[in-house]
């Protein structure tokens, strides 16, 4: 494997771990709506917490293409190989 594959791969293993953590959110959420729950803190959580975490981690799972070309360019790839 080359640099930017194990990159790739670390990238979207931290995706997982961000996906999951912000669907946890989500459900937490969910629980806040419910009336008779303590939960008041909830949706702050979700809006602040939450929200981004599952963004980047979709966007992670997805394969961060400009965060991998930065790191590793083209050019330098292709370096890589020889």
């Amino acid at each position: 494997m080359k640099p930017a594959d194990i990159l790739g791969l670390f990238v979207r293993c931290v995706g997982v771990l961000l996906s999951i953590y912000g669907v946890y959110c989500l459900y937490l959420l969910v629980l806040a709506l419910i009336p008779g729950v303590a939960a008041p803190h909830g949706v702050v959580f979700f809006l602040y917490v939450g929200l981004p975490c599952l963004i980047v981690g979709v966007w992670f799972l997805r394969g961060a293409k400009w965060l991998i070309s930065f790191c590793y360019p083209p050019d330098q790839q292709d370096k890589t190989n020889v």
